[in-house]
């Protein structure tokens, strides 16, 4: 399995079986690359893009229980960040090669206890961590990865030049600072094996 940031909210999951691409983003965000989606995954439909979707691919867009070219995708219904007309999004995770992965979106930062028990055990979040009212920010992010104690920490949807957020975006040093973490890996894309895991958590700053 790979997984490699695409800026924004969105990742490519890659494996044997499949492309997996979470949260692609329209022509104001930026110009988003090329990739082969075989499954797109959509935290929140109304803030992502999917006018280049095909016949061919299969698109999860809300809470439920999906098996797609051997993933399994559990979506967890959660508040929006900003929820000023009761609209909600979705957590998931995903289970792909014995490797179970945890996607959270521009959720409200109080998450209930059903939730983190449907969360449950993962060995990879993938946690957005800009902020300023947009998304979470660095101490609500932070707060959540403690919470869960995955394996490994991919913090997306920081202060970046290659992307134009409607809402400026605080940088991702915050958040390791928030998170207490000095020793942080960068990686071009991340190369996962279940056998592989790191013991302790690790944050992984992936290269757009």
């Amino acid at each position: 399995m790979t997984i490699q940031y695409n800026g924004a909210n969105s990742v490519t999951i890659t494996t044997k079986s499949s492309s997996i691409v979470i949260d692609p983003y329209g022509k104001s965000f930026g110009n988003f690359p090329k990739i082969k989606q075989d499954i797109v995954i959509l935290t929140d439909s109304e803030s992502t893009d999917v006018t280049s979707a095909t016949d061919d691919q299969f698109i999860i867009n809300g809470p439920g229980e999906y098996e797609i070219l051997n993933n399994s995708v559990s979506g967890i219904p959660a508040q929006r960040h900003v929820d000023s007309d009761g609209k909600n999004t979705t957590i998931y995770t995903i289970r792909a090669e014995n490797i179970v992965i945890g996607v959270f979106g521009h959720i409200d930062p109080k998450l209930t206890e059903e939730q983190f028990e449907e969360i449950g055990v993962i060995d990879v979040a993938i946690i957005p961590v800009g902020g300023n009212g947009y998304t979470l920010d660095s101490e609500a992010a932070a707060a959540i990865i403690k919470e869960i104690e995955p394996k490994i920490v991919i913090p997306v949807h920081y202060n970046s030049s290659s992307i134009t957020y409607p809402v400026p975006q605080a940088e991702v040093d915050l958040f390791l600072n928030e998170l207490g973490v000095s020793d942080v890996q960068t990686e071009e894309k991340l190369k996962l094996k279940d056998s592989q895991l790191p013991d302790t958590m690790t944050v992984i700053k992936l290269a757009e």
